[in-house]
């Protein structure tokens, strides 16, 4: 941690409001932002504490089953993406930091308070033109066409917040990515290695465990729906390392 701070020549203000924690999943994570005034989280994934084979033997349990089959001959791609060279998990550590070096708390908090006041909006001034405010019911009832207006109104935002959100997630992904990658070539370097361990490790896991051809593609990136796309996929990421190195 403290070799990437150095790297990266990272300002005071900012290093006193990262802490640190271990992530009991095999998935780095990351909360709040350093543009708050509030502590930023960055978690560190267990295994990153593992230095060779031997580590994975004793403490596999912790993240798998215990009747994982290890025995499969694609297993080998799985233990690589465990087992992370200190390149590898500077890397990593820079990306996650480069995904707190952004205002994504405010930006996400803005884009939903922006679709939440359009969507009422929307479905007020729908109200408004087919003239429900004016129709009154007989028994003081609720009119429910003005109900149904907001409800519709508010279906249609709901998706129109999720691509927002999607989009934002992606423009994040990019973001981290080119703050670790431009720091030097040997960190883009690394994270060219890290992408390929993980694209080969899911790829593994579509190979060995039933039902995981739901959550990997057969190129090792994650499923993503028809219509939506929830982060930048694996490959493009490696990519762009392997470019920038």
């Amino acid at each position: 941690m403290l070799k990437v701070l150095h790297k990266l020549k990272f300002p005071e203000e900012k290093e006193k409001k990262l802490d640190v924690f271990v992530s009991y999943t095999t998935d780095p994570q990351y909360h709040g932002s350093f543009s708050q005034r509030f502590h930023s989280l960055l978690g560190v994934p267990l295994n990153f504490a593992w230095r060779n084979a031997k580590d994975l033997e004793q403490n596999k349990d912790l993240v798998f089953k215990r009747n994982f089959p290890w025995d499969h001959p694609s297993a080998e791609a799985i233990k690589q993406a465990m087992v992370l060279d200190d390149e590898e998990k500077e890397f990593v550590i820079a990306r996650q930091l480069g995904y707190l070096d952004t205002k994504n708390v405010w930006g996400r908090l803005i884009q939903r308070c922006i679709c939440i006041t359009l969507g009422f909006a929307m479905g007020h001034t729908l109200n408004y033109r087919f003239g429900h405010y004016k129709e009154t019911s007989r028994f003081r009832r609720p009119n429910v066409k003005i109900g149904t207006m907001f409800g519709l109104s508010a279906i249609a935002w709901y998706f129109v917040a999720k691509w927002v959100d999607d989009s934002y997630t992606c423009y994040l992904d990019s973001c981290a990515d080119k703050y670790a990658a431009t720091i030097d070539r040997d960190m883009a370097a690394a994270g060219q290695r890290y992408y390929d361990k993980i694209i080969r490790s899911n790829i593994a896991m579509r190979e060995i465990l039933p039902g995981a051809e739901r959550k990997f593609t057969v190129y090792g990136n994650e499923q993503q729906g028809m219509i939506r796309t929830k982060s930048i996929p694996l490959v493009a990421r490696r990519d762009y390392m392997r470019d920038m190195s």
